[in-house]
């Protein structure tokens, strides 16, 4: 008791206000010790739910998970992937932007996504890059289309070709220009579409061929509405 009436006098005189008035054996609380006992609950509540939310999370991941994620990465491969992530975290709250590969990697850089997917590898040394899995890029046509070869032909039999490309800032785009001019492709580009989906349709009824990810135009190849080429050497 002696302890505790210490202590309390020490507050009083470190506060610089009367906390109890004591009369004989009886202690009450002065104005003061009543706006102070009200802080204190509150501060106890506080650490209370604080210590309460500590113990929930360590029987799993909580909180908020920004993605930023390209075009193509996000329609045809995320899904699957977040589907997966959510049913083992449950208590993490997903959130997703998609843009081009330029947006994807400005948000990342700016801090405001955790993470971002996209199609072709950047180099930055300010980004941690984990390539995930690789996929086939095909020259796309419509189907009645021929270059006179069965499903293979050269970089060659691309130059002068009407072109349909992403828009620029894409990672695809980027990959396949580069990989073009490298074959010494004279490149004819007659149409720029921000949509995979818009692209297929452009290219099924004829106004050009493009290069996409081969698991983009997998339900059209099997329906016959779009046929696809390898590129030797690629």
């Amino acid at each position: 008791v002696a302890y505790q009436m210490s202590s309390v006098q020490a507050m009083e005189d470190a506060l610089g206000v009367t906390l109890f008035e004591r009369a004989g054996r009886r202690v009450e609380l002065t104005d003061a010790g009543e706006v102070l006992l009200g802080y204190a609950e509150r501060v106890f509540t506080l650490v209370k739910e604080a210590d309460s939310h500590l113990e929930d999370m360590k029987g799993g991941a909580s909180g908020t998970l920004k993605i930023s994620t390209g075009l193509t990465v996000g329609t045809y491969h995320l899904a699957p992937l977040i589907n997966t992530f959510s049913r083992q975290f449950p208590g993490v709250d997903i959130q997703m932007k998609v843009k081009n590969k330029k947006g994807v990697i400005d948000d990342i850089l700016s801090l405001s996504d955790d993470l971002g997917f996209v199609g072709n590898v950047p180099v930055n040394p300010n980004l941690a890059v984990t390539p995930l899995w690789k996929e086939e890029l095909v020259v796309i046509a419509k189907s009645s289309h021929s270059f006179g070869k069965p499903w293979t032909i050269r970089p060659a039999d691309l130059s002068h070709r009407p072109l349909i490309v992403r828009e620029k800032g894409s990672g695809t785009r980027e990959y396949i220009e580069a990989r073009l001019r490298r074959h010494g492709v004279a490149i004819k580009t007659v149409m720029e579409i921000g949509s995979d989906e818009a692209i297929k349709r452009a290219v099924a009824v004829g106004l050009g061929i493009s290069i996409v990810p081969v698991g983009v135009v997998a339900k059209e190849v099997k329906r016959g509405i779009i046929k696809p080429y390898r590129l030797e050497g690629e």
